[in-house]
């Protein structure tokens, strides 16, 4: 049973970490520009965890896996899955800020979501992203009442672009 509970959180940590922004080597853009986290409450590290907090899973197991130079929400903030912003654990069972404890909020606007993304009553928990195109692992996980990027599209730092955009 143990085997079985690491692994499960072994593939949800590699999962979640296919939606971390990863950045280049260094966190450096060219000229040595170190290219800045744009997310509220988010910072660059050059280590991160590949199980980073999130509104769902707030203390999550993980292995000592380094994922290099990401940004992750800062000390005392999660990640809302649905917004996909760093949050304090508290503001994650407000309506319209994440999830509650196991109970989904009323059904969001389909016409609540935002350029090339589409309203999704189950989406996936492995949705494609500038860093992470095709996602070779994911779970069946259903992310509930997500807006995502729509067919055609990947999550970018600032919105859902065409791949050649990113």
């Amino acid at each position: 049973m143990k085997v079985f509970i690491v692994l499960a959180a072994l593939i949800g940590c590699y999962v979640y970490a296919q939606d971390a922004q990863i950045l280049p080597v260094g966190g450096q853009v060219g000229g040595g520009q170190r290219l800045p986290c744009r997310g509220r409450n988010e910072e660059y590290k050059t280590c991160g965890t590949a199980c980073e907090p999130s509104c769902t899973n707030p203390n999550p197991m993980c292995t000592k896996q380094c994922i290099n130079n990401v940004c992750q929400c800062r000390s005392g903030y999660v990640r809302n899955e649905i917004t996909r912003q760093c949050v304090r654990q508290a503001q994650c069972s407000r309506p319209g800020t994440g999830f509650g404890s196991s109970t989904p909020f009323p059904s969001q606007s389909p016409q609540r979501c935002g350029r090339n993304e589409t309203f999704r009553t189950c989406g996936s928990s492995c949705e494609p992203s500038c860093t992470t195109p095709r996602p070779q692992a994911c779970t069946m996980q259903c992310i509930v009442n997500v807006c995502q990027c729509s067919e055609g599209f990947v999550r970018g730092p600032s919105g859902c672009v065409r791949q050649r955009d990113c």
